[in-house]
């Protein structure tokens, strides 16, 4: 990669580290404990939700595409996509899945930082319920660091296809559930790693691994197929790079359909 590139990629760099100095700050700087930054990071998954729901809606007012419509969360379900009469919409999908394991997330965490407090567990002179005044300070930088990428985002939104908005989306939400799960054995692993330091560096080594990986993807499948799907192939006795062509045609056959305009998207906002 030269110089060129390295300045052309370096928003989407800043953007998928900036939100990782916040929790830095706030445990170096702050003297956060180990409950306030799981409640931080919780917080932090909610608030992605809600922008990546706005560039949906957003995507769909300005282009009227039949991806909105039609198009499936993750592997592709041909069945669906290619039913005429599919009804539904892409946000619904997105946030009935997204919202549910946030809400299903924020329960488990609530209720087992209640229960460790409740239980005085480590001792009266733990606390487990976070300050309230600095996870306000924390959400407001979270939410003026999303609004930022969010307004990045819709200068150019009218000319993105659908498959890069369907790609932006669903590696937020991968990294989310990198998220929840970093939550997860946070939770689990809470009584150990009293240190907040060493939780932060648990979580953010998933969170960032995740995120600069993402920088490297596109929602284009590459012309030619990688060591690790031929090496497959041959092994089960496949010509792997004949099935890889007719992966890559039925995917863009797949992605051209969903730029196609919507007569149902019309009618609604008519």
């Amino acid at each position: 990669m030269g110089l060129p590139d390295l300045i052309a990629g370096l928003p989407k760099i800043l953007g998928a580290l900036a939100p990782n100095a916040i929790p830095v700050y706030g445990v170096l700087y702050l003297d956060w404990s180990a409950p306030q930054l799981l409640v931080v990071f919780w917080a932090e998954s909610m608030v992605i939700g809600l922008t990546n729901t706005a560039r949906i809606v957003h995507h769909r007012k300005l282009t009227g595409v039949l991806g909105h419509r039609i198009a499936q969360l993750g592997i592709q379900q041909t069945a669906l996509e290619t039913d005429p009469e599919r009804t539904g919409s892409y946000l619904g999908r997105y946030a009935t899945v997204l919202f549910f394991l946030t809400f299903a997330h924020g329960l488990f965490l609530g209720g087992s930082l209640l229960l460790a407090e409740w239980s005085d567990l480590g001792g009266k002179e733990v606390s487990w319920i976070p300050d309230l005044g600095e996870l306000r300070i924390a959400l407001l930088g979270m939410i003026g660091v999303a609004l930022g990428q969010l307004v990045f985002d819709l200068i150019h939104l009218a000319e993105k296809p659908f498959s890069w908005l369907k790609y932006r989306v669903e590696v937020s939400m991968g990294r989310l559930l990198v998220l929840h799960m970093s939550l997860i054995l946070g939770v689990l692993a809470i009584d150990v790693y009293r240190s907040p330091t060493a939780l932060l560096i648990l979580i953010l080594a998933f969170k960032t691994s995740v995120d600069l990986l993402s920088l490297t993807g596109s929602p284009v499948m590459p012309p030619k197929p990688s060591r690790a799907f031929l090496a497959f192939t041959r092994w089960t006795g496949e010509d792997g790079r004949a099935a890889y062509q007719t992966m890559r045609e039925a995917e863009a056959e797949r992605q051209a359909r969903w730029e196609q305009k919507d007569p149902k998207i019309k009618e609604d906002s008519a």
